[in-house]
């Protein structure tokens, strides 16, 4: 009797692992298992990170309570962490540099703020492109509980086939 009720689990799980095999993200044309699914490469900060056409440096973070003073300040849900890097276009025409995102030990995302910011000094902006061979250096800003981070980096290519690499942000305070 128990043979009779385990050969269908069985079944059923051996369907599902053919399946897997035979779907086209799980295998190239070769037959083999692909190996698209790969964690982004980790660089450390003050290392130039290429991805794609488009190279990363981080330089320095900043942590801050607020922005500007005055009545016009803006308070942070968390804390304010200033990012100051450069970015290198090597391809042959105009890039754009994609948004960044700061990724916490948990694997928690932090999308970089992109109003009301006005008021930070080299601010990158919202709309960024670099022209062929251009360096651009500015800030991006995160509002995120203090911590250490993983800055995510992308190429801009198209979404789903972009590739992108880690920047280790370790937890400074001055």
């Amino acid at each position: 009797m128990l043979a009779k009720k385990s050969a269908p689990v069985k079944i059923g799980l051996g369907i599902t692992l053919v399946s897997c095999l035979l779907m086209p993200g799980c295998r190239n044309d070769l037959g083999e298992i692909s190996k698209e699914i790969q964690p982004p490469a980790i660089f450390q900060m003050g290392q130039g990170v290429p991805v794609g056409q488009l190279t990363y440096n981080v330089i320095e973070t900043k942590w801050r309570s607020q922005l500007g003073g005055g009545p016009s300040a803006k308070i942070p849900k968390n804390r304010f962490l200033l990012v100051k890097l450069t970015i290198s276009n090597a391809n042959k025409q105009t890039s754009s540099i994609p948004e960044m995102t700061l990724v916490n030990a948990s694997g928690e995302n932090f999308q970089e703020l992109t109003e009301g910011i006005d008021s930070v000094d080299k601010w990158l902006g919202v709309l960024r492109n670099l022209s062929p061979g251009q360096t651009e250096e500015g800030m991006v800003v995160f509002d995120v509980p203090l911590g250490a981070y993983k800055l995510m980096v992308l190429d801009g290519g198209d979404p789903g086939a972009e590739k992108k690499a880690l920047i280790e942000i370790p937890l400074q305070l001055e």
